[in-house]
């Protein structure tokens, strides 16, 4: 007796999925790290260091479920 693969949904948010509102906080992110890396923005370092780590747990939580999109077969 083989049990049926469970199909897992990806959440939405005002419409769209969690995913694609993932990316776009992360193109701000790393818009933003640009600017304050070339001073553009003046402000402390500790600013650019926390937006640097940020940067790095939503793009790990971002090509994780688009990996999970592509591969395995989750759905919107």
């Amino acid at each position: 007796m083989s049990a049926l693969p469970t199909m897992a949904t990806i959440p939405l948010l005002f419409g769209k999925p969690v995913n694609i509102w993932l990316g776009m906080v992360l193109a701000v992110l790393v818009v933003l790290q640009v600017l304050l890396g070339a001073r553009v923005l003046k402000l402390p370092f500790v600013v650019h260091r926390i937006n640097g780590f940020a940067i790095l747990a939503i793009a790990v939580v971002h090509g994780f479920i688009g990996y999970m999109i592509w591969f395995h077969g989750w759905v919107y």
